[in-house]
């Protein structure tokens, strides 16, 4: 799942984007701990983290098919083209599949509602099973069902109080339903049962960007950053935080960290 966006903004659900924040950066959606990496949810482009310069006042102007425009606007454009270009081939999955009959043509979609069904036929059978609570949670997390997620997690959570994986899970289900205090008291439960939890650090950081706390927000994300420095989701989501406090400077940095870090996912290093 990809979160819901800087979402707010996502991850992750996923779009939520403050008006202060830096524009045209990459939405780096909340991370989801019971699969590989969070995500990324809402692409505005990533013009700072490629260098380019925000627009003079008095740009200069042309002519393009007898209409005014502006090289910068054109170029600011351009770099934002390529900035998508740059993305989705750095996120896309690296996979040779090749069409075949007897592959299944189900879509995620429907295939996470035959997981729901499949989780609730087994809680009808066995209402005191903890993972799949935990797993139906995650499904309807999936398909942005939040409430019904946090009812699962909490569930899940009364029966085994002590796993830091279902309060961040259900922190990010709050945050979908615009409860970002909610979602931040899970998300310290989370660390306080596991200090080393990086994904938790993150999400932290995008509640309390929701609530305008962008101070606090940038210490999460250097906590995050601390345990992984190759987290590009923690870069870009403390470059927002960074540039919503005006501290254009050091945003940038982490934009530039941000493209470097794609780039080095598109060639495999």
């Amino acid at each position: 799942m990809r979160g819901f966006g800087f979402r707010p903004g996502g991850k992750n659900k996923n779009a939520k984007f403050h008006g202060m924040c830096a524009p045209f950066v990459v939405a780096s959606a909340p991370a989801i701990s019971w699969r590989a990496m969070g995500s990324s949810s809402t692409l505005r482009g990533i013009v700072h983290a490629l260098g380019a310069e925000s627009q003079p006042e008095n740009p200069p102007c042309g002519m393009l098919h007898g209409l005014p425009f502006s090289f910068t606007t054109i170029w600011s454009m351009i770099v934002r083209y390529v900035g998508c270009l740059l993305f989705h081939r750095a996120r896309r999955p690296k996979v040779d599949w090749i069409p075949h009959p007897d592959l299944s043509h189900m879509s995620e979609q429907d295939y996470a509602w035959q997981v729901i069904q499949h989780l609730t036929a087994q809680l009808a059978v066995h209402p005191q099973d903890r993972l799949a609570y935990f797993l139906r949670g995650n499904a309807y997390l999936d398909q942005r069902h939040f409430t019904l997620a946090c009812d699962d997690y909490t569930h899940a959570i009364e029966l085994a109080p002590h796993d830091p994986i279902a309060y961040n899970n259900r922190g990010i289900a709050y945050r979908g339903l615009g409860q970002p205090e909610r979602a931040i008291a899970d998300y310290r439960e989370a660390l306080a049962l596991d200090l080393s939890y990086r994904d938790a650090y993150n999400n932290l950081g995008l509640a309390l960007s929701d609530l305008g706390q962008f101070e606090a927000a940038v210490q999460a994300y250097d906590r995050a950053i601390a345990l992984d420095a190759g987290d590009w989701h923690a870069y870009n989501n403390r470059g927002l935080a960074l540039w919503a406090l005006g501290r254009q400077d050091e945003a940038r940095r982490d934009y530039a960290r941000v493209k470097t870090l794609l780039e080095e996912t598109e060639r495999g290093t």
